[in-house]
């Protein structure tokens, strides 16, 4: 269960998929390790609810991270993004 934390929403959707997934699944694991949660369905045992989270929740960092690390955010924000085309580095 604890990969589909992971995953990334093009392959929730089935609609194909390339490196991009990579992307997301360490925009994930930067946040995870940084925050110390997960960005998506944290708390959440039932696959279908992480799966919305994925789909539709915006990250909400921690408020100790607002004003220092931006640059980090920024980052997650980019591997995180919903849209392959548009996640980078």
């Amino acid at each position: 269960m604890g990969s589909l934390n992971y995953i990334a929403p093009e392959i929730l959707e089935g609609s194909g998929h390339s490196f991009e997934v990579d992307l997301f699944s360490i925009g994930v694991m930067f946040f995870e390790l940084i925050c110390g949660s997960l960005p998506y369905g944290d708390d959440e045992n039932d696959p279908v609810k992480v799966y919305k989270a994925i789909m539709t929740l915006r990250v909400q960092f921690p408020n100790w991270m607002h004003k220092k690390n931006k640059p980090i955010k920024k980052l997650i924000r980019r591997l995180i993004r919903r849209d392959p085309i548009k996640r980078k580095l």
